[in-house]
């Protein structure tokens, strides 16, 4: 399939399955092209590629942030910093409710920064949450070396 194809697809898959009345989705990532293909196949009602580690979140972020309530992070919870991770929840305050973390490695410095917002972290044992496979050996090193 070419991408025009493939997206076409998605979309149509993923529309056929959403709600009405589902809960507004926004996505961040350091690849922007990665969230605006997510919005484009109607995954995401918002898709902000941005990396928070090299510079401020935008407005348009803070905006959207402060209707959060939920925050999910899958396999990136140990690449980042406080930096990343802070200025979310400082956005939504209390509104801002549960957080779903799926780390690979160690979550210890992301449990510090919630934990300056009184937010308590509980660790769900034994579950293992499947994660994509490394693209190849430079990733897993770059991963392991986090």
């Amino acid at each position: 399939m070419t991408t025009g194809e493939l997206s076409d697809w998605e979309r149509e898959f993923y529309g056929a399955s959403r709600r009405a009345d589902a809960a507004p989705m926004f996505g961040l990532d350091a690849a922007s092209n990665t969230v605006a293909y997510a919005r484009e196949v109607g995954l995401l009602d918002e898709a902000f590629g941005e990396n928070l580690e090299v510079a401020p979140a935008s407005a348009a972020l803070l905006r959207a942030a402060r209707r959060v309530r939920l925050i999910t992070v899958t396999g990136g919870a140990n690449f980042p910093s406080s930096r990343t991770y802070r200025p979310l929840p400082e956005a939504a305050g209390a509104r801002s409710g549960w957080r779903r973390w799926c780390c690979p490695g160690s979550y210890r410095p992301v449990a510090e920064c919630l934990e300056s917002f009184g937010l308590v972290t509980e660790k769900a044992v034994p579950h293992t949450f499947v994660q994509r496979r490394f693209t190849g050996p430079q990733e897993r090193r770059f991963a392991a070396s986090r």
